[in-house]
């Protein structure tokens, strides 16, 4: 497992930061541990100048890839994802790898196709601990 793939620009291993489309930068980790744990964002904004285009190319079960991003502004900011693939597949991970707030271990998020329905959710069964 590749923990590069859970690493988002300029916070640490586990923690992703991300732009919604109030044009704010948010903290995104999880929340909860095996069996409840959840991805959480931090409704607090701050303050970060970065190239990346503050969204997340997931790859689904499928094999197509989607744009999963932040939406809404501060104090009602949600993570979505696209329900149409992404045109193009350059830089796309194949999940996330986040830590929890809770428990400190790390969990696997990643984005799937049901029913037609483009989902992005955390593996309760990917529970990690590391201890550097």
């Amino acid at each position: 497992m590749d923990i590069d793939y859970g690493i988002g620009s300029g916070c640490a291993i586990g923690t992703l930061w991300m732009q919604s489309t109030d044009n704010n930068w948010y903290e995104i980790n999880i929340t909860g541990s095996s069996g409840s744990a959840a991805v959480y964002v931090n409704q607090t904004p701050f303050t970060w100048q970065d190239n990346s285009l503050g969204y997340q190319l997931l790859q689904a079960n499928g094999g197509d890839v989607y744009k999963v991003y932040l939406s809404g502004s501060s104090g009602d900011v949600s993570m979505s994802i696209e329900q149409t693939p992404w045109s193009s597949n350059l830089d796309y991970k194949p999940y996330l790898f986040m830590r929890s707030a809770t428990d400190g271990c790390f969990y696997v998020v990643s984005a799937s196709v049901s029913a037609s329905v483009v989902s992005v959710g955390v593996n309760q069964n990917s529970k990690i601990f590391l201890n550097w």
